[in-house]
């Protein structure tokens, strides 16, 4: 039935009609079978749809199935490093949503497609260079989204734009103001205030059972737990080439909200950072490798979270390793 299409629309050279049937014919046949296919079918399929968005958007109704096949065709692309062509499907699939796509009463609008759409393709925007379109997507989200763990992936993006501008205050400023809308304030402060903090919780750490401490801490549920963990390693990254002060405060402010709220996937890394200020700044060695292989134990729990759990053993490796074995030790063979 599609190439009997095919054949009658070429023949009058109407392009665009036969991208349009050939993209409704294979659409209503996949959700028909509800049969997974190769990324080679899906690319195929997203190329007609997007050869035909104008005609999509303007005769179907319920377009949800053909975001879905350009999404997937985007997250494949960008997955494999082909990021200009993840783009070209996003930006095709945002096209496709309804002209108010974040009011879940209209017929074909999803709060969380929305959402997750206009993230990853600011994200995109952002791999590309492309700044002023993504900043263009994060503000709506900022004033769209929800609450403050649906704009926190906004915030870390936005950051990132503004590091790579040059901008590091700016980059802080926009972390920040994303802990304070979760309820976790990053005042102004001093070394001696953070070793004193610093102090307090080494006392704390050395009197507590740390078998019993990884143990009875069960990894959170609490979404905007889970984000602060997320965003405050963010901020890590970013302080630790430029400012080191706070670098210092977040790894303090890491280990004091485990210690009093609960754990969170990227919490060892946090442990990591602390081990490395015990030795490199107090020369607190022995404690510092105690720390080190606390760290460890955690980070093997959330083995899930592979970018935190490559990061922390290789700062392991690095900061902390060392003190215990030689170098080459720390490398895996």
């Amino acid at each position: 039935m599609i190439f009997l299409q095919l054949a009658s629309l070429n023949e009058c050279y109407n392009k665009t009609e036969m991208h349009f049937s050939i993209a409704k014919a294979m659409i209503e046949n996949d959700y028909q079978e509800s049969t997974t296919i190769s990324s080679k079918a899906l690319y195929t399929r997203s190329r007609h749809i997007c050869l035909a968005v104008n005609l999509i958007k303007a005769r179907v109704q319920d377009r949800a199935p053909y975001r879905d096949v350009l999404y997937q065709a985007a997250e494949n692309a960008c997955e494999s490093g082909a990021r200009s062509t993840g783009l070209y499907y996003y930006s095709h699939c945002l096209n496709l949503l309804q002209d108010d796509p974040w009011d879940e009463a209209m017929a074909d609008v999803y709060y969380q497609e929305t959402l997750t759409l206009f993230t990853r393709s600011a994200e995109c925007y952002w791999y590309q260079g492309i700044y002023e379109s993504a900043l263009g997507l994060l503000q709506t989200t900022f004033s769209k989204a929800k609450d403050a763990v649906d704009k926190a992936p906004s915030w870390i993006i936005q950051s990132r734009v503004f590091a790579v501008r040059g901008d590091s205050f700016a980059a802080f400023e926009a972390l920040k103001q994303c802990l304070a809308d979760l309820g976790v304030q990053i005042p102004e402060t001093t070394w001696e205030e953070c070793d004193a903090e610093f102090q307090g919780i080494c006392s704390l750490l050395q009197n507590v059972n740390r078998e019993e401490l990884i143990l009875r801490l069960a990894p959170t549920e609490d979404r905007a737990l889970m984000t602060m963990g997320a965003v405050l390693v963010e901020l890590l990254s970013a302080a630790f080439w430029s400012n080191s002060l706070l670098f210092y405060q977040i790894t303090l402010k890491m280990i004091d909200i485990h210690l009093h709220r609960g754990t969170f996937p990227q919490i060892g890394l946090g442990y990591v950072h602390l081990a490395s200020i015990c030795a490199g700044r107090f020369s607190m060695t022995e404690l510092g490798v105690e720390i080190g292989d606390t760290a460890k134990q955690l980070m093997e729990r959330f083995r899930d979270d592979a970018y935190t759990v490559g990061r922390g053993q290789t700062l392991h490796a690095l900061f902390i390793g060392h003190l215990q074995t030689h170098m080459r030790d720390q490398v895996s063979k």
